[in-house]
């Protein structure tokens, strides 16, 4: 797959944007990637064809399945449903964060 830095892209609410990430050959996200909006939120998630389809953690490897089919790790109810989230757990709304936390 191809990356891509900074591309402009509008969520599906029409917020614009810039995604920096794995796209396919139409150049829509696709794979793992991160739309930084303009106020400096994120949304990283992974993405099919121009659409978010479920959060991603940046550094997450893939989930190993048990040999009852189901995934090893759980994630917890407060994790399943970060639609527009970003990965930044040491930060809360209002906070300034340093270089370190540029995804």
């Amino acid at each position: 797959r191809q990356t891509v830095s900074r591309l402009p892209w509008r969520d599906d609410e029409g917020i614009l944007g810039h995604y920096t990430g794995q796209v396919n050959e139409r150049r829509q996200p696709h794979g793992s990637g991160a739309l930084i909006y303009e106020s400096g939120a994120a949304r990283t998630s992974i993405w099919q064809n121009g659409t978010p389809v479920r959060f991603w953690i940046p550094g997450e490897k893939k989930k190993k399945k048990n040999s009852s089919g189901g995934s090893k790790k759980q994630m917890s109810s407060s994790n399943r449903n970060f639609d527009r989230s970003t990965f930044l757990p040491h930060l809360d709304l209002g906070d300034v964060g340093t270089t370190r936390d540029i995804i």
